[in-house]
């Protein structure tokens, strides 16, 4: 496990916000899915993952972090747990957060337009209530071809 310096450990409280009983938001950088990020050594980092290493927690290689409170943003450590991705998978079932089949070929067609015509992807993805990565495997033909 790193050993964090003093200042990594105060810029990383400094984007917290603690005033509520619950859950610790991220007031930093956040990805697409809204998780945050912080940067170490140049490299992004989730923030979730960053709060249960300065706790001094290990994180076993091929372990994610998971939120038990389902809320991407918050680094609190009493609701963060380790699992794997089959258990974050079963996760995202359990709590009714699975994502269901929603787009026609129709949307498809649409959202290879809005790209097309100059629409950013990830203004598409939130359009269409899916994630930038399955808009960018639409353009790319992964999906949906």
């Amino acid at each position: 496990m790193p050993r964090w310096s003093q200042s990594l450990e105060e810029r990383f409280r400094s984007k917290t916000d603690k005033t509520t009983d619950n859950c610790w938001l991220w007031t930093g950088a956040k990805n697409g899915f809204g998780y945050g990020t912080i940067k170490i050594d140049g490299k992004t980092i989730n923030a979730h993952r960053t709060a249960l290493e300065l706790e001094g927690i290990d994180i076993p290689s091929g372990m994610l972090v998971r939120h038990k409170c389902d809320i991407a943003a918050c680094v609190n450590p009493d609701h963060l747990e380790l699992g794997t991705q089959s258990d974050n998978m079963q996760d995202m079932y359990d709590r009714d957060r699975h994502p269901s089949p929603k787009l026609t070929r129709q949307d498809v067609e649409r959202i290879k337009n809005c790209v097309l015509f100059g629409s950013k992807q990830a203004d598409v993805a939130r359009m269409y209530e899916i994630s930038p990565s399955h808009v960018n495997s639409i353009i790319k033909g992964r999906r949906w071809q």
